[in-house]
């Protein structure tokens, strides 16, 4: 089987935009890592700094926002090839870039220090993220199974992710 790479021109765009963030994610760690260090060296001449238990609120923002990316990246590049190959790849890929936008603002959201962190501005990117993930899989589900009903899709959106929940 060949694949014709301008029938997935969308997936690819989606997938080199992803290692983009992920490369800028890890930038803006790397970068508060090596100021708080100076920082930190000029007002502590004798000690080193331990950014691991530290709990610099910049420090911890920074983790976590790059954290949070690379715990989605697996599942994120799963759904979005799964949907391109066996389902549609205009809409895998489109889907996909959306919610590449959507991590690219997750940082911002989250805020410079954890400490001020708001859950409902950070619910913003991750909710529609997860509903992103769920209806790929859903549909790359439905598409194996061939099931046409649309409750099918209503359950795996809404009352699987409600009933994961619940569970944890």
């Amino acid at each position: 089987m060949t694949l014709d790479a301008a029938e997935f021109k969308w997936p690819i765009i989606a997938t080199l935009l992803h290692a983009l963030q992920y490369i800028r994610s890890l930038n803006r760690q790397t970068k508060t890592k090596y100021r708080l260090t100076k920082q930190f060296q000029k007002e502590n001449k004798d000690k080193p700094f331990d950014r691991y238990n530290s709990n610099h609120p910049e420090m911890l923002a920074a983790d976590r926002a790059f954290l949070n990316f690379q715990e989605q990246s697996i599942p994120f590049l799963t759904a979005l090839w799964l949907q391109a190959v066996f389902v549609n790849p205009n809409k895998a890929g489109k889907l996909g870039v959306f919610w590449v936008l959507l991590r690219m603002v997750y940082p911002t959201l989250l805020g410079k220090q954890l400490e001020n962190v708001n859950p409902k501005r950070v619910a913003l990117v991750t909710f529609p993220c997860y509903m992103i993930l769920y209806y790929m899989l859903g549909d790359v589900l439905r598409a194996g199974l061939q099931w046409q009903s649309g409750f099918f899709m209503f359950f795996f959106m809404i009352g699987f992710p409600m009933l994961a929940y619940n569970l944890a």
